[in-house]
């Protein structure tokens, strides 16, 4: 109930400053524009002080853009396609230059989408914000229970000694669907809880299009979001320099202990084939890290977090793609067109 209540009282927080926000837009004479969704965006830092702070809220108030890219549902960017382009069309892509927050490239980014195991990235940034990582738990029996007995996963067992380091190495390296469910359960008691706090971070981050329902990715109906949701939530994540550290390695060992104390050790392996070496981006580019997805109704899924030779970040999405094969194939082209753009490529 004491949860609860914190949730209630963040949302109310939460929509009094969106309100206020609206209220200043309009007297200083903002144009609403009805062809794109309005986004009102806070830094993590600033959305915190909105929550802690009993007065002054506009004090707090940074309007979206200050740090990020905004994007007009129209606006294509600044890159063309070629006329050939092999892009699937029902796929959802975006590019972005962080260096000055610009457009190269989008597709779809304000469509529907199901995200599969992007959902780790919010699981992944809740859990760096809250917990201590060298923390040791004990794996809860609904922990271990998945929807999917298909699905990927570490193979906890129920009483499982394992740090919570350990578990977000398996969420966001291997996507161990078991590693982000039980984090969930011993972040807020439970996971329905869980969401509801996925929930608040998401709008406080501007995300506003997503509703997720749980710690992992696999699939559910109420489970969605738009590919500028997930660019709002990674741009976040790549702030703290632990998420690069951890999703930047091709390969891990997981170590903990079972109930009976005997020590148990599980190499793992990176799902993004360009952490793994077994896929090679544009010579003028490299993927620091980042987090695939993959279900029947998401189709392949992919962020990165790169960097040209010259050192500029960039962010760059793909959702829906037919195939992993289709994904990669599909990230050249577009490492391509970034090429060209700065004229890489002679």
């Amino acid at each position: 109930m004491e949860r609860n209540s914190k949730i209630k009282e963040r949302l109310f927080k939460q929509t009094a400053v969106i309100f206020i926000s609206a209220v200043f837009c309009v007297s200083a004479g903002c144009e609403k524009k009805a062809s794109a969704p309005q986004y009102r965006a806070f830094s993590a830092a600033e959305s915190i002080s909105i929550l802690k702070a009993d007065s002054d809220i506009n004090s707090s108030v940074s309007f979206l853009g200050d740090e990020l890219c905004v994007i007009e549902k129209d606006d294509k960017g600044s890159i063309i396609p070629p006329v050939d382009s092999e892009l699937g069309k029902d796929e959802h892509i975006l590019a972005l230059k962080l260096s000055d927050n610009e457009l190269l490239y989008q597709q779809g980014v304000y469509d529907k989408i199901y995200p599969a195991s992007l959902t780790k990235i919010l699981t992944g940034y809740i859990i760096l914000r809250d917990m201590d990582l060298s923390k040791t738990v004990s794996v809860p029996e609904e922990g271990t229970k998945l929807p999917d007995s298909y699905a990927k996963k570490l193979g906890l067992s129920e009483g499982d000694q394992i740090t919570v380091d350990m578990l977000l190495k398996a969420a966001l390296i291997t996507s161990a669907n078991d590693a982000a469910k039980t984090l969930a359960i011993i972040h807020s008691g439970s996971e329905e809880a869980f969401c509801d706090e996925m929930n608040a971070t998401a709008k406080a981050l501007g995300a506003t299009h997503s509703h997720f329902s749980n710690s992992h990715g696999l699939h559910a109906d109420d489970h969605y979001t738009t590919l500028y949701d997930i660019y709002l939530i990674f741009n976040e994540i790549l702030k703290d320099s632990r998420y690069i550290e951890i999703a930047g390695n091709g390969s891990y060992t997981i170590e903990y202990m079972d109930k009976n104390g005997s020590g148990i050790k599980k190499d793992i392996l990176s799902t993004n084939k360009y952490i793994t070496g077994s896929a090679k981006p544009l010579e003028f580019f490299t993927v620091l890290g980042g987090k695939t997805g993959t279900t029947n109704e998401a189709g392949s899924c992919m962020i990165v977090s790169a960097k040209d030779i010259n050192g500029v970040p960039y962010i760059v999405g793909i959702t829906k793609a037919e195939d992993s094969n289709i994904l990669y194939t599909d990230f050249e082209i577009v490492f391509k067109m970034m090429a060209n753009q700065e004229n890489f490529i002679q």
